[in-house]
Parts: C-alpha cells; sequence; structure tokens
C-alpha cells in the first residue's frame, strides 16, 4: 500500500517494524533477494523509494519516483511503501521510528550515511545488513549501455 509518510505515522503503528530503502530503477533479483531477507528480520516491511534527484546521480532515471513507487506496491514482501523526501532515508527513520533499518551487505563495507546512522540510533532502530545476492541497478545500466554500444560499432553505424 502506498502511503503518505506523515499519514502513516499517525494511522499505522506495527511493533518490529523493518525499514528498507533504495532506488529500485530498474528493481532486479538482487533487491528480490534483499526484500525477502529484510521481511523475516521484522513483523512488516516498510520501503522507502529515494527521489529522482539522488537516482540522478548515479544514471539516467528509468522511472519516475512515483512510478517506482507502484512497482515496489506490487512486491510481495513490501507492507508499505513512501517516498523518500530527500538523498538519505534520515528523515523517514524518525517519522515512522522502525524496529530495524535494513541494508544489504555492501552498505555494510561503504557505510550508512552519518545521519542515518544517528536516526537509528535516536529511534533505538537496529541496523541490520542482510547478505543478498550483490548487484547494482548502476552496474546493470551500465552494462547494457556498454553492450549496445559495442553492438553499434560492430554494425559500422558509429
Amino acid at each position: 500500500m502506498i502511503v503518505d509518510l506523515k499519514d502513516f505515522v499517525k494511522k499505522v503503528s506495527i511493533k518490529g517494524l523493518t525499514l528498507v530503502s533504495g532506488c529500485f530503477d530498474p528493481l532486479h533479483q538482487g533487491h528480490i533477494a534483499y526484500l525477502r531477507a529484510a521481511a523475516k528480520v521484522g513483523r512488516g516491511v516498510i520501503c522507502a523509494v529515494a527521489p529522482d534527484s539522488y537516482v540522478e546521480e548515479k544514471h539516467l532515471l528509468l522511472m519516475t519516483q512515483q512510478q517506482r513507487m507502484e512497482v515496489m506496491d506490487a512486491v510481495r514482501p513490501v507492507d508499505f511503501v513512501v517516498a523518500q523526501p530527500s538523498r538519505t532515508v534520515h528523515d523517514v527513520i524518525r517519522a515512522i521510528g522502525p524496529s530495524y533499518f535494513v541494508k544489504g551487505q555492501d552498505w555494510d563495507k561503504r557505510g550508512l550515511p552519518p545521519e542515518e546512522v544517528l536516526a537509528c540510533m535516536e529511534v533505538g532502530a537496529e541496523i541490520v545488513y542482510v547478505n543478498t545476492v550483490l548487484d547494482s541497478s548502476t552496474h546493470i545500466i551500465n552494462n547494457l549501455v556498454d553492450r549496445a554500444i559495442a553492438r553499434i560499432e560492430r554494425s559500422g553505424r558509429m
């Protein structure tokens, strides 16, 4: 269910809520593994979808935030979907106060943004890193572009 963050905070109270976040542009099998693992951590999964401006820092935007929210709403392990208002998910963490903030193992290596760690400490959310299949939407898109360029070069049209 796609919900407004303010409405969610007023109407929903779930003990053991798990927060996940990401761009999901495009959604791929690594995301599905991440969401399935997150669903096993707590009782209910809320998914914060990153803003278009953040996705555009990584690669060309394939889907708008609203479109990505609709896709995430159709994914089984996800119970609620909210728009992430800024580059990091700290505002969402503070607003909903999840019991768990779940990220992929890749974030453990590179480190979460300090404002997200601080927000988790403030609300008492446990940060959980799940070991799922690592994949990257940016990597998928870059591979696609590279293959397309190679095909064009082989055809002599470039």
